[in-house]
């Protein structure tokens, strides 16, 4: 749904796609936040996980031996971009059969339920998206919108 809302003070998207971001955008002039999602806009608030700390953590959890790194598939072209600079051997799962090819091996997961299906059958390092930290650094930006409080840095990792 991209059409005016009337009755929102501020709008956060959670991976969406730049374009749909956008079309939200053009469509309602209140404050715009992304979370999770790769805008590269200044103009908007962007609230991304540390993937690389994220990384860095998974590589002392399984002492430098080789893993995946298993995410729930994106829509948004640049995050997966960006995901798959970080670590080329990134599986993006976009049904569950693809699991089944994953028994045995260590991973990285970021997601709950992802966590949930392979907890039994691999060794899995589990780091949430989402934190406290992160939901707080997400709720000052959007304080910040709302307020049209000028900051030199839209683009955050939290």
């Amino acid at each position: 749904y991209t059409e005016k809302f009337d009755r929102a003070d501020a709008i956060v998207c959670y991976d969406v796609t730049s374009k749909l971001f956008h079309r939200i955008g053009d469509s309602n002039f209140i404050p715009l936040l992304a979370l999770d999602c790769r805008i590269d806009d200044p103009l908007f608030f962007q609230i991304n996980s540390d993937f690389q700390d994220i990384l860095q953590s998974a590589g002392r959890q399984f002492q430098g031996t080789p893993y995946r790194f298993v995410m729930l598939e994106t829509e948004n072209e640049e995050q997966r971009a960006f995901l798959s600079s970080l670590c080329p051997s990134i599986l993006f799962i976009h049904d569950c059969r693809q699991l089944d090819s994953l028994q045995g091996e260590k991973l990285l997961v970021v997601e709950e339920t992802l966590y949930q299906l392979l907890k039994d059958t691999n060794e899995v390092f589990y780091r949430p998206l989402m934190t406290t930290h992160k939901a707080e650094v997400l709720l000052q930006c959007v304080e910040y919108a709302l307020q049209r409080t000028p900051i030199d840095q839209h683009d955050i990792i939290a």
